[in-house]
C-alpha cells in the first residue's frame, strides 16, 4: 500500500486502504494523516469520510467527526457504519432524538452481524397498543439487555401483552421482576405476537428526553436466596461490604483501555475497615490469589457460586453489598439496576447522553480519568472518596438527641426568616458540639446571608475539615467564595460537590457560575447546559446557560434559553433582566425595553434592571432619562458597577471629565469586563508623583482603545521614573519608535501572569482620569506616533504610482460586527455617493475578510478601490501606519482605522451617529487634533453620514502629491 500510494498519490482509495491497515496495526497517527489526505482527493468517498471521522472522534473533537460522518452520509446514505457511529456522537453529546434515530442502523454493521431478527409481525414504532401482543427480542449483551429492561415497566403499562426474549441466564430474575409479562430464552419462529422490536430501540420511543428516564431500581432479586447471601456476608464480620470488578471477559482491542488490573486496586485495598466481595466473573483465580499474597487482603468469594451464569444468585449476593466498585461491564449495569450504590470508573461514553451521569442508574456515581490521565490514576481518587465515607473506628457515634432537637428548631427558624433567634440556637449546638459539622454549615450558611461572607467560609471550610464528604456544604462552600470573588477556589469548591452528587443541578449551575467568574466562559456554558439536562426543569440553569451565551456572542441561541426559562417560571425577575439584555445587544431595543420594565415590575428594586434599562435609554439618546434610571440604581446599590459606568459615559459626554473618569474606573467591576483586569500584586498608581516609581501600564480593551490612550503615555513616561507598558503584539513595533523611553511588551494573554520589579500599576484606560481631566489638559500637538520611514518611503512611492488625484483611505465596520453594533457603521453598497465623486483615488485600509464587498461596489459603482495583497491590514500594523501616513485623507467609521491614522496626524474624517462619548462634550475629538466628526442626521445609522461626506469630499481640490496633508 505505501507503493500503491507513492506510484498513485492521487488516488484516495490507495491512502485510505492504506489508513485502514495502520489502524489495525495501532498507528494511529499515520492512519489519521492518510484518512486525511484520502478525504482531500475525494471528498465524496463515504468511507474515507467515515473514517475520518472515527479519528476524529478519537481525538474528542466531535464537531469534527459529526461533520465528517455527515459529509459520509450525503455521499453514501445508506452507509451502516457512518450512521451508527454518529448515532453514538450524537447520543454523548445529549442530542437524543436524532441519536436514536441514526442508531437503527446498528445491525448494518460489523459489531452487530448476524444480530438482527427478521419477523413476519411488523415493527413496534410508538403507536398505541392496548389491544397488542408486543415482542421484545434481545441484542448485544448482558450489560446491555439489563440497560434496555429500564424501558420494560413503561411496555407493561402500554401493551396489551408483553413477550420479552432474554439471555437463558437472564430469564428467571426478569420474569421476577416484570410479573404479567412472558420470559423467556430465545425462540426460533414466535407466534405469539402481533407487534416486534429489539430491546435497543425501545429508548427511540421511551426515552426521547432525559425526564423519561427511571427514579427507580427496576430488578428484584430472590427473596430466599437474598436472605441466604445477606447471612453468608454478615458471618464476614463487622466492615463496609463492598463488590469489586475490574475487566470484562472480551479483552481486546481497544477495549484493554477501559479496563485495569486488580493491582489498580492497591489504594483500596489499603483502606481499613473494608470487606471485598468478588464479582469477576471468569476464571480469574490467579489473579485474586496474586493480589491477595501481594497486597495481605482477603477479597471474598464462594466455590458454589457461578458469577457468570448464576445471575440469580449473583443478583442476591449484589444486592446485599453497600457499593459496588466496577468499570464498564454486567456486574455494574446489575447493581445499578437493583438499586445498589455503584461507583463505576471509566471512560465518558455514550450512555452519559450528555450529562456527567448516566441517566438509567440512578444510584451510579462515574469516576473517570482527567485528559491524559491514565485509568489507573482514577483509582486513588476512588479510595480517597471510600476513606471519607468510613465511620471513625468503625462505628457512627451516638445520636446527641437534644443537640439534634435544637438543630431541627434553628434550622427552621433559618428557613422562616428568623434569623437572630437561628443564629442563637446554632451557637448553642456548637457550644456543645464544637466541630458539630452541621451547625458549623448552617451557621456558616447563616452569616453570608446576613452579610459577613468572610466569617461564614471560615465556618462551613471547619465542617469540611471534619466531614469533606458533605455534598451540600461543599456546595454552599462555593456560593460563599463566589460572592467574596474567589471564582477559582469556588469552581473548586463546585467540584467536589459534585464529585458527591453528580447530577446536581443545581450544583452544576452554581459550578456554571463560578467558571464564568472565573472567565472560563465555554466551560461555564458546558455546566449550565449540563445543569439543564440533569434537570431539564430548572429555570434557573436555562437562564444561567443563556447569560453566558450572550457574553460568547451566541445571541439567538441565548434569546432562546431566557425564553425557555421563563415559560417555566414566567415571575422570574432575572429571567426579564437577562432576555433584556440579549434583547438590546440584538438591536431590537423596543422588545428589550418591554423586558426589562417587565423585570422592574416584578422587583422594583433590582440594581441590575435599573442599570440595564439606563444603558438601553443611553444608547437610544434618552440621556436624561438614561441618567435617573442609573442614579436610582445607585441610590439603591451604591457603587452599582454597571450603574456607575453608564453615568460616567453620560458624564464624559457632557463634558464633566472629573465625574466621568471617576464612574468610567467602575468597568472592571462590571460583568462584561469582569476578569478582564491585570492582576499584578503591587498598588494601583492613582495620580501620584510617578517620579523614582517604576509603572506598569497594561493594555485593556482592543487595538482601538489602545491607541486612544496611548495618547497619555508621553507625558507619563517624562515624568516616571521607568514605565513598562503591555499592549497588543500587533502594536509594539509602532508604539516602540513612538516612545523609545518606554520598555514595551506583548500583552500576556494571563491576566494574572506574573510582572517582576514592578512599583505601581495602571490599566491603560485609568490614565486619562489622573492625566486629563480637563479639556485644557489635552496636547495641541497634531500627531504621537510615528510611521516606519524606510517603509513609509516604499508606500509613497507605491502610492504615487496610482495616479494623481486626491487620496483617500476608506473603512466601514468593524471587525466584530453585531446586531448592536450595526448602526455605527456602513456597508460598502451605501457608499455610491462617495464613490461617485471625481478626481479621487480610493485605497482600502479594511481588515478582515471583506475582498467580496469590495469586487461587489467595485462591480456596482464603476469604482476602483486599490489594495495590495503583500499587506496584512489586520496584523501588520506597523505596515498599515506606513500606508496611511502618505494617505491625503482617511474616511472611517468608528473603529481602530481611524484611530492609528489621527495618532499619526494623518486628516481623518469620522462619521457615524450623533454623540460619541469620546468627543467629550465637544464637537471634536479631543485626541486628535488631524481628526472631523461628520455626524448622520438624528435618527439614522452611520450611513446616513454618506452623503455629507461625498459633498465635502467633492469641495476638496486634489492636492499636488499624497501625503501633504492638506484635506481638511
Amino acid at each position: 500500500l505505501r507503493r500503491a500510494t507513492a506510484a498513485g498519490p492521487d488516488e484516495a482509495a490507495a491512502w485510505s486502504h492504506r489508513g485502514s491497515v495502520l489502524d489495525r496495526m495501532g498507528r494511529t497517527d499515520e492512519a489519521f494523516a492518510c484518512h486525511r489526505r484520502a478525504v482531500d482527493r475525494a471528498p465524496e468517498m463515504a468511507e474515507a469520510q467515515a473514517n475520518l471521522a472515527m479519528h476524529w472522534a478519537r481525538r474528542q473533537r466531535p464537531a469534527e467527526a459529526v461533520a465528517a460522518y455527515r459529509q459520509a452520509i450525503q455521499a453514501d446514505p445508506a452507509l451502516p457504519t457512518a450512521h451508527y457511529n454518529l448515532s453514538l456522537l450524537l447520543l454523548e453529546q445529549g442530542d437524543l432524538r436524532p441519536g436514536w434515530a441514526e442508531h437503527e442502523w446498528r445491525f448494518g454493521t460489523p459489531q452487530f452481524l448476524g444480530q438482527e431478527r427478521r419477523f413476519a409481525a411488523r415493527t413496534w414504532r410508538g403507536e398505541n397498543i392496548a389491544t397488542a401482543r408486543l415482542l421484545v427480542w434481545r441484542e448485544q449483551g448482558v450489560g446491555d439487555e439489563i440497560l434496555f429492561a429500564s424501558c420494560y415497566p413503561d411496555l407493561l403499562r402500554r401493551a396489551g401483552h408483553v413477550v420479552i426474549e432474554c439471555d437463558r441466564r437472564l430469564a428467571s430474575l426478569f420474569a421476577r421482576s416484570f410479573p404479567g409479562a412472558t420470559i423467556r430464552p430465545p425462540t426460533v419462529e414466535p407466534r405469539d405476537m402481533d407487534v416486534q422490536i429489539a430491546a435497543g430501540s425501545l429508548p427511540r420511543l421511551l426515552r426521547s428526553d432525559r425526564k423519561r428516564f427511571p427514579a427507580q431500581p427496576w430488578l428484584v432479586p430472590d427473596p430466599a436466596r437474598l436472605g441466604r447471601w445477606r447471612d453468608r456476608l454478615a458471618a464476614l464480620g463487622p466492615g463496609l461490604k463492598v463488590g469489586i470488578a475490574w475487566r470484562s471477559q472480551l479483552m481486546v482491542g481497544e477495549r484493554r483501555a477501559a479496563y485495569i488490573a486488580l493491582d489498580a486496586f492497591a489504594p483500596l485495598f489499603a483502606l481499613p475497615g473494608v470487606v471485598f466481595v468478588n464479582l469477576q466473573y471468569d476464571d480469574c483465580a490467579a489473579e485474586i490469589a496474586a493480589a491477595e499474597n501481594r497486597f495481605g487482603v482477603t477479597i471474598h468469594r464462594w466455590d458454589d457460586l457461578d458469577l457468570k451464569d448464576d445471575l440469580d444468585s449473583a443478583a442476591a449476593l449484589t444486592a446485599n453489598l453497600d457499593l459496588v466498585i466496577t468499570p464498564a461491564m454486567s456486574a455494574g449495569e446489575l447493581a445499578g439496576a437493583l438499586g445498589v450504590p455503584v461507583w463505576r470508573f471509566g471512560h465518558r461514553d455514550w450512555t452519559q447522553l450528555g450529562t456527567g451521569v448516566r441517566p438509567w442508574f440512578p444510584t451510579m456515581r462515574l469516576f473517570q480519568p482527567h485528559p491524559g490521565e491514565a485509568l489507573d490514576a482514577v483509582m486513588g481518587r476512588v479510595a480517597g472518596d471510600l476513606r471519607r465515607l468510613m465511620p471513625v473506628n468503625g462505628e457512627p457515634p451516638p445520636p446527641a438527641r437534644d443537640t439534634d432537637a435544637l438543630l431541627e428548631t434553628a434550622a427552621v427558624h433559618h428557613r422562616d426568616g428568623r434569623t437572630d433567634e437561628a443564629a442563637l440556637l446554632y451557637e448553642r449546638v456548637l457550644k456543645a458540639q464544637a466541630d458539630h459539622p452541621v451547625a458549623l454549615h448552617l451557621s456558616g450558611l447563616l452569616a453570608h446571608q446576613t452579610g459577613d461572607s468572610a466569617a461564614g467560609a471560615q465556618r462551613i471550610a471547619r465542617a469540611l475539615d471534619g466531614m469533606p464528604a458533605y455534598g451540600a456544604a461543599q456546595s454552599s462552600l462555593g456560593t460563599v467564595l463566589l460572592a467574596l470573588g474567589r471564582a477559582p477556589e469556588a469552581v473548586r469548591r463546585f467540584r467536589l460537590a459534585l464529585a458527591l452528587q453528580p447530577a446536581a443541578a443545581a450544583a452544576l449551575t452554581n459550578l456554571g457560575n463560578a467558571l464564568e467568574a472565573a472567565q472560563d466562559l465555554p466551560a461555564a456554558a458546558a455546566a449550565h447546559r449540563r445543569a439543564t439536562l440533569a434537570d431539564p426543569a430548572l429555570a434557573e440553569a436555562h437562564d444561567n446557560w443563556g447569560t453566558v451565551l450572550t457574553r460568547l456572542g451566541a445571541l439567538d441561541r441565548a434569546e432562546e434559553r431566557h425564553r425557555h426559562a421563563l415559560r417555566l417560571a414566567p415571575d422570574r425577575g432575572d429571567g426579564w433582566l437577562n432576555l433584556g439584555v440579549v434583547l438590546r445587544r440584538l438591536g431590537r431595543l423596543d422588545e428589550a425595553r418591554r423586558a426589562l420594565v417587565h423585570a422592574l415590575a416584578l422587583a422594583p428594586g433590582q440594581g441590575d434592571a435599573l442599570a440595564n434599562l439606563g444603558r438601553l435609554l443611553r444608547d437610544r439618546s434618552e440621556d436624561v432619562a438614561a441618567e435617573r434610571w442609573c442614579r436610582r440604581a445607585l441610590a439603591l446599590e451604591p457603587g452599582h458597577p454597571a450603574a456607575a459606568f453608564n453615568l460616567g459615559l453620560l458624564d464624559l459626554a457632557r463634558g464633566d471629565l472629573a465625574a466621568g473618569w471617576a464612574g468610567y474606573d467602575a468597568r472592571f467591576r462590571a460583568r462584561d469586563l469582569s476578569g478582564a483586569a491585570r492582576a499584578v500584586p503591587v498598588p494601583a498608581w492613582e495620580g501620584e508623583d510617578p517620579s523614582g516609581l517604576r509603572l506598569l501600564v497594561w493594555a485593556e480593551q482592543g487595538v482601538g482603545d489602545e491607541i486612544l490612550f496611548a495618547g497619555c503615555l508621553d507625558g507619563l513616561i517624562e515624568r516616571a521614573g521607568a514605565v513598562v507598558v503591555e499592549c497588543d503584539r500587533r502594536l509594539v513595533p509602532l508604539f516602540a519608535r513612538s516612545f523609545p523611553r518606554a520598555e514595551w511588551r506583548p500583552a500576556p494573554a494571563d491576566p494574572g501572569a506574573p510582572c517582576t520589579g514592578i512599583d505601581r500599576h495602571v490599566a491603560m484606560g485609568s490614565l486619562p482620569r489622573w492625566l486629563r481631566p480637563r479639556l485644557d489638559r489635552f496636547p495641541p500637538r497634531r500627531f504621537f506616533l510615528t510611521a516606519d520611514p524606510e517603509r513609509a518611503a516604499l508606500w509613497r512611492e507605491r502610492v504615487g504610482a496610482l495616479g494623481s488625484g486626491l487620496t483617500v483611505g476608506i473603512a466601514w465596520r468593524s471587525g466584530l460586527m453585531t446586531a448592536e453594533r450595526r448602526g455605527a457603521y456602513a456597508p460598502l453598497a451605501d457608499w455610491g455617493a462617495v464613490f461617485a465623486v471625481p478626481g479621487v483615488r480610493f485605497v482600502t485600509l479594511q481588515y478582515g475578510d471583506c475582498a467580496a464587498e469590495i469586487a461587489d461596489a467595485e462591480r456596482r459603482f464603476g469604482v476602483t478601490i486599490h489594495r495590495w495583497d503583500d499587506l496584512d491590514l489586520k496584523d501588520d500594523l506597523d505596515g498599515v501606519a506606513a500606508l496611511m501616513s502618505v494617505l491625503d485623507l482617511v474616511v472611517t467609521p468608528a473603529s481602530s482605522v481611524g484611530e492609528l491614522a489621527g495618532a499619526l496626524g494623518v486628516p481623518v474624517w469620522r462619521f457615524g451617529p450623533r454623540r460619541d462619548w469620546t468627543a467629550l462634550g465637544t464637537g471634536v475629538r479631543p485626541w486628535f487634533p488631524a481628526m472631523a466628526l461628520i455626524s448622520a442626521p438624528p435618527g439614522l445609522s452611520a450611513s446616513g453620514a454618506l452623503p455629507t461626506v461625498a459633498r465635502r469630499l467633492a469641495a476638496l481640490r486634489p492636492v499636488s502629491a499624497p501625503g501633504t496633508g492638506k484635506a481638511g
